[in-house]
Parts: C-alpha cells; structure tokens; sequence
C-alpha cells in the first residue's frame, strides 16, 4: 500500500484528504516512524556529509610535512628519538621505551617533530647550534630557557649547600672557547662552582653527584655545556658533553700545557696534578 504524496496539481482536494482520511492508520505509522528514525538518520548523514567535507578539505590544504624517518636530538643530555616507518621509540640516559606509533608525533616542519614534552631535531639538519626548537637547530636564549636554567642553579646550589662545611658556594660562568677552542657542541658557555670550606673535598669524592649536577644544569640550560667543581686549594674537577652525554673529563697528563704549541687541552680533557 503506497502512501499518497502531496501532489495537489494532480489531485484535488477532496480526493486527497479523501485518500488521507481512508488510510489515516498508516499515515500515522508513517509520521511516527519518522519521527523516531527520520530524525536521526537524516541527521547521521548530515554528519556524514560534514566529515567528509572536513577531510577532503583537510587533504587539500593540508601543508604540514611528512615526519621523516632516522635519529632525532633534542639538545638535551643523552636524549635521543628514534623514527622507523610508522613507530618511535625515545632514549635517554636511563631508560629506552618500547616503540610507539608516530600518530603520537606533531610534524612541526621538514626534520623537526614535536613529543614526550621536546621538540626534536633530524641529526642530519644543518647547522646544529646546541638546541632544537620549532625552528630547527638553534642557540635558543629565550626566557623560558633562562628561567628553566636560573632555577635549576638555584636548586643545586641549595643542594651542595646543604653538604656539611661546604657554605658558601660561589657560581661563575665561564666562556668555554677561552680553554677549549675546539668545542664540538656548539654550546658555547658553562659554569664554574667554587666551593669554600673542607665540605667541598666531600662532593668532589663523589662522582655520582658531581654527575647528577652537571647533568641537571646540561639538561635545563641549554647554551651550557661544562661544569667545574673547583675546592680550595685549588682541585678542579670537570664535566661536560661528550658524544651526547655528560662525563668526567679525562687527565692529560702527558699534555704539558707550557711545552705544547698548543697550550689550550683538547675537548674531554683537564689537567690532573
């Protein structure tokens, strides 16, 4: 049974509530079905049709780069992102996670992808300046970077500080270039700490502090890439980045600095007594 449809130039009037009166049961049926379904599947296919509009859209003029495959760097200490096809894994001094899928990944330009709370850097990017920002490869001084770095000083002063007979604890920063011409990280500044008093004997016997301090100052101040402990008299003991990780400088013990055309010690090393 068919539902007569309002064509009122092929029917008169009468005849069609006539039509309308006699098949009343269905009509109702009809009205009330959609109702309950019209509504919504007219609706879903409204929805439907934005989507699909949104994405052929978005494909259109969607100009953000693909994210290219191979390792990343963020400037930070032994930080690393690994970029296979598809997945990522990130790295650094203490863990490695299992891969994860790049949807996780923003592409902020060719070669520099934002995740895990940095941006990260293509290794193969030109002119690596020590930090990777939105930009690229940079020596980024912006504020952030200074109050990230300003609070990390304070932090670790506080806490050598807290070593007993250590107080006080003088903090100079030091133009890397001026003892080591030869700088690989293009990070050009770092800081020297002068610790008074027989406590500071005690942090330098202990490595893995002095570590723990270079690393955190390395990590939250980006244009750094030495820490010297120095106690008095004066013992001298530097940190810095070697191949994306901060180690102890090794002595050159051979390398007479007065004898040598070169007085200035190649980058990893310091003169031991």
């Amino acid at each position: 049974m068919k539902i007569p449809l309002v064509r009122l130039e092929l029917f008169d009037l009468h005849t069609y509530l006539s039509s309308i009166y006699k098949h009343r049961k269905y009509v109702s049926i009809a009205i009330a079905f959609w109702m309950v379904y019209g509504y919504e599947l007219t609706s879903l296919s409204l929805d439907r049709a934005i989507d699909t509009s949104l994405d052929n859209y978005q494909q259109v003029n969607n100009s953000t780069p693909k994210i290219i495959g191979g390792k990343y760097a963020s400037g930070g200490v032994g930080m690393s992102l690994i970029i296979r096809g598809n997945k990522y894994y990130y790295t650094d001094e203490i863990e490695q996670t299992p891969w994860k899928s790049i949807s996780r990944l923003k592409s902020i330009q060719a070669g520099v992808v934002y995740g895990e709370g940095y941006y990260w850097c293509l290794s193969t990017l030109p002119s690596p300046q020590g930090v990777c920002t939105r930009h690229g490869w940079m020596r980024d001084t912006a504020a952030k970077d200074i109050k990230n770095c300003s609070n990390a000083l304070t932090t670790i002063r506080n806490s050598i500080e807290r070593v007993k007979n250590v107080r006080p604890l003088r903090t100079t920063s030091i133009i890397v270039a001026n003892e080591y011409p030869h700088n690989p990280t293009n990070r050009p500044d770092g800081y020297e700490l002068f610790m008074a008093g027989k406590g500071g004997y005690t942090v330098l016997k202990s490595q893995q502090l002095m570590r723990s301090i270079s690393i955190k100052i390395i990590a939250q101040c980006p244009t750094v890439s030495i820490v010297s402990f120095i106690a008095r008299p004066e013992v001298l003991v530097t940190y810095g980045l070697v191949n994306d990780r901060v180690r102890e400088f090794k002595c050159y013990e051979a390398y007479n600095t007065r004898l040598s055309t070169n007085p200035k010690l190649p980058w990893g090393y310091q003169s031991c007594l």
